[in-house]
């Protein structure tokens, strides 16, 4: 339920009658009743007084999207609903829907506005600009309480334009390293409401159809097997099972070990190996014994061994995130349930999957693995990948590299063992665009890069064990950024910054550095003429956005205490010409105000 919340005895507004309200809300656009709508302005104004303000904040953005749509639907009755709107005892109600009357932009509409100035300080103080209401299906990035906005209009229009904007966001395939909270959030909202939508589910379906294969398997590894067979059509279904997407955890993350049910045999163990041989092996062994009792408190084992190269004398171009001693001896602290794995172009993958409850099946701490080689991969198991580049007009020549691509979680914690080596082994350069191929790959994980001059480097990780066609790949010139940033305690003192949006760089805004060393900024990644996207690593963190506001428009209504509510996002954000922000992360003391005042 989007705006059903359970309420104590002593307030207001019945659970009753807000999942009244809720059933209306959702159902609306299944029989469109402009009669009913005056009884849900009642009920939504009796639902303020109930949660109070801040329980408000997560559901403006539904109501301004559903109230909108009707509106606009029905402009004949918007004087009849605007005395019902006056009359409500709720500030913060009546702000929502005076939103609702901007954004559904028609001249009713317009007219009421302009002869009422308190619906159009709300306005000024929200939007900043109120001549140009936002186009939500114009804007070609979306910010989580704009995914909040689409939902609440289709629930007011039933219009499958909304909700297929949604779904695109959610095949949104994350640069290497970024979590985009957008497309993460997208992906669950669409599933949790397909489930109880069966326009959502056709919608859904149909754009599945038409995806690539890592966006089909972004989207699907993330829904639960029961909702795969209660939502997803045969064909589709059929797709998920050809492309062996993985089944999430208990706790609805995709998986980063192949291990579903039952996990591949272990390699047989090899020829014994000598340990004491090794200098370094009884400091990387306690090591690992440490990280196997602290951190994964018992569960898995302590995988050792030694790794040979066919046709080489060394481990040379091997990734794997085991920590090797001399001569390819090796050890790992492996989780239960996660994968170990060694890869190297070329060569067959080498998997230690442990089961999920291993140590009733293994004796002891360790699991010694003794010899283990690494073959050569047979010509007839290799794949072929293909992809078209363009390149901007004025732009001479790219370069485009593979390199190996990041392995599974070894640990209890996907965030916390750190990344495996990675080795670049094909270069191509380019003089102009085209098709671009490689072939004789192994079915693993790679990365693909691409360079050129004054364009924004372009990362994708992609499995060639399922995607063989990558599509078109556009190159982006490089933007110049400008930013304005002050501490939000001395915000009257704003310093500029100008910064090349080019996949690489950061928006540093850290005095000095950590005790690593480290500067602290945002990762910025350019999403199209106005928008970008900021990403911080260090959690938890707040981006708060007051809208389209001048400087001095900030510090005259702080000085008044009467900044408007922000829309609020964590993690990621998407930036947008013109807006203000403050963002705030207390790990890190930081909390400044930051415009994004243009981009060349």
């Amino acid at each position: 339920m989007l705006i059903c919340t359970a309420l104590g005895d002593e307030q207001a507004m019945s659970q009753k009658d807000m999942e009244k309200l809720d059933g209306m809300f959702q159902g609306y656009y299944l029989n469109p009743q402009p009669d009913i709508v005056a009884e849900m302005i009642r009920l939504g104004d009796g639902m303020a007084k109930a949660i109070g303000d801040d329980g408000m904040v997560g559901v403006e953005q539904p109501f301004i999207g559903f109230f909108s749509e009707i509106f606009r639907a029905n402009p004949d009755r918007l004087q009849e609903w605007d005395k019902a709107i006056n009359s409500l005892s709720s500030k913060k109600f009546k702000d929502f829907l005076s939103g609702a009357l901007f954004i559904a932009d028609t001249p009713q509409a317009r007219k009421i506005l302009q002869e009422d100035a308190k619906k159009t300080a709300y306005l000024k103080k929200r939007y900043g600009n109120v001549e140009q209401p936002p186009k939500i299906l114009d804007r070609k990035a979306l910010s989580p309480a704009d995914l909040d906005m689409c939902w609440g209009a289709f629930f007011g229009s039933g219009n499958r334009d909304y909700v297929k904007k949604v779904m695109k966001c959610a095949l949104t395939i994350e640069g290497d390293g970024v979590i985009d909270l957008s497309a993460y959030a997208a992906r669950w909202s669409v599933i949790a409401n397909a489930d109880r939508h069966p326009i959502v589910a056709e919608v859904m379906n149909s754009l599945l159809k038409e995806a690539s294969d890592a966006e089909f398997r972004l989207f699907t590894e993330v829904m639960p097997g029961e909702l795969r067979e209660q939502l997803l059509e045969d064909d589709v279904r059929k797709r998920v099972e050809e492309l062996k997407v993985p089944l999430p955890d208990a706790a609805g993350r995709k998986r980063t070990s192949t291990t579903q049910h039952e996990p591949k045999p272990l390699p047989p163990k090899g020829a014994a190996v000598d340990y004491s041989m090794s200098k370094s092996f009884k400091k990387l062994y306690d090591e690992a014994k440490y990280t196997h009792k602290e951190y994964h408190d018992g569960n898995g084992k302590v995988v050792i061994g030694k790794l040979k190269v066919e046709g080489q004398d060394d481990i040379e171009g091997v990734a794997s995130k085991a920590v090797f001693a001399e001569n390819g001896i090796f050890v790992a602290p492996l989780y239960a349930g996660r994968t170990l794995r060694f890869v190297k172009h070329g060569y067959e993958p080498l998997d230690v999957e442990l089961p999920k409850y291993s140590d009733d099946s293994i004796p002891g701490i360790d699991l010694d693995l003794g010899e283990q080689i690494l073959r050569r991969l047979p010509d007839a198991k290799t794949v072929d990948i293909q992809f078209d580049l363009e390149l901007p007009p004025d732009v001479p020549q790219a370069q485009v590299e593979l390199w190996t691509g990041d392995l599974p979680s070894t640990f209890n914690d996907d965030g916390y063992d750190g990344r495996a080596p990675i080795h670049a082994f094909a270069t191509k350069a380019l003089s102009a665009g085209g098709n671009v191929a490689f072939s004789g790959l192994t079915p693993m994980n790679y990365q693909l890069r691409i360079t050129a001059p004054e364009c924004i480097y372009f990362s994708k990780a992609f499995d060639t064990a399922k995607d063989k066609e990558l599509g078109t790949i556009k190159l982006q010139k490089t933007r110049l950024a400008t930013f304005q940033i002050a501490k939000f305690v001395q915000s009257s003192s704003w310093k500029e910054m100008k910064v090349p949006v080019d996949g690489k760089t950061e928006l540093t805004f850290a005095d000095k550095p950590d005790q690593f060393g480290q500067y602290d900024g945002f990762r910025l990644t350019y999403k199209d003429e106005t928008h970008l996207g900021a990403f911080f690593i260090h959690w938890p963190n707040f981006f708060d956005d007051y809208g389209e506001m001048t400087q001095e428009k900030f510090l005259e209504l702080e000085k008044m205490n009467n900044l408007p509510t922000p829309r609020t996002t964590k993690g990621e954000t998407i930036l947008e010409v013109g807006h203000l922000y403050r963002f705030r992360c207390k790990s890190r003391k930081t909390d400044l105000l930051l415009q994004f005042t243009k981009m060349e």
